[in-house]
Order: C-alpha cells, then sequence, then structure tokens
C-alpha cells in the first residue's frame, strides 16, 4: 500500500472511486481524534490533518454526523501519517 496522502478536498471531487467515512486516527502522543479518512477501494489514502467538527443545516442532519462517529468507536483505530 501506498503511504497515506493528505488529502485536498477540491481534488475528491474529481474521483468518483474514491470513498470516506469518519475513523478515529491516532495522532502524535496518542492523541486521538475523530478525521474524515479516504479510501480507493479498501486501501485509505488519506485523512484529514485534524479531527472534524459536527455542523449541519438541521438537527437531522446533526444527528446523522453524530451516529456516524458513534459508530466509528467500534472499527479499529487508525494510525496518523
Amino acid at each position: 500500500m501506498n503511504e497515506p496522502i493528505k488529502i485536498d478536498k477540491h481534488w475528491l471531487a474529481m474521483d468518483d472511486d474514491i470513498s470516506w467515512n469518519h475513523r478515529v486516527v491516532e495522532f502524535e502522543h496518542g492523541w486521538l481524534e475523530i478525521a474524515e479518512v479516504y479510501y480507493e477501494g479498501d486501501d485509505v489514502i488519506g485523512h484529514t490533518a485534524s479531527g472534524v467538527r459536527v455542523c449541519g443545516n438541521s438537527i437531522d442532519e446533526l444527528r446523522s454526523t453524530l451516529q456516524r462517529m458513534l459508530d466509528c468507536l467500534d472499527k479499529p483505530i487508525i494510525k496518523g501519517m
């Protein structure tokens, strides 16, 4: 697998083969944050440089984002770059 890259979201819009989800990422000194992790197929190709915030246009969008974040706590932790 290639070394993960930091993701430029403008680049993502040009590639239909890229997917993402929320995952816990372990950054320096064991610090854990929930980040957006990007995949090409099943391979991790990168993640956001830091944790993501909860935002949306409605309570339902906030609830959906929070649920995806909660779900990621049950998946293996990804080592940060």
